[in-house]
């Protein structure tokens, strides 16, 4: 009966590490998670640019996102004329006056 009674702490030892394991896991996933929801504010507020226009034919253009992936996207006629490659926009003049 003594053997009955005596205490699991090897168990106990793996439990715990595996829960310290699990709270290190959550904390990160938590930092990755308020990472991603402020990458997504800043692009709805135009802060931060997702990618570039590299070809425009027509309607179409070919953007290649800061990722290296590239898509063919359809351009609405009513920002058409907006449209240009990171290669054909022209430098702005800065207006500072003197």
């Amino acid at each position: 009966m003594a053997e009955q009674n005596a205490p699991e702490y090897p168990p106990a030892l793996e439990l715990e590490k595996e829960l310290t394991r699990k709270e290190r896991q959550i904390e990160y996933l938590q930092t990755e998670l308020r990472r991603y929801h402020n990458l997504m504010e800043e692009l709805k507020q135009g802060m931060r640019p997702i990618g570039t226009v590299e070809e425009v034919k027509g309607d179409t253009a070919l953007v290649r996102l800061s990722g290296g992936q590239a898509f063919q996207v359809s351009i609405p006629p009513e920002v058409r004329d907006k449209v240009t490659t990171t290669k054909s926009r022209k430098p702005r003049r800065s207006s500072t006056k003197t």
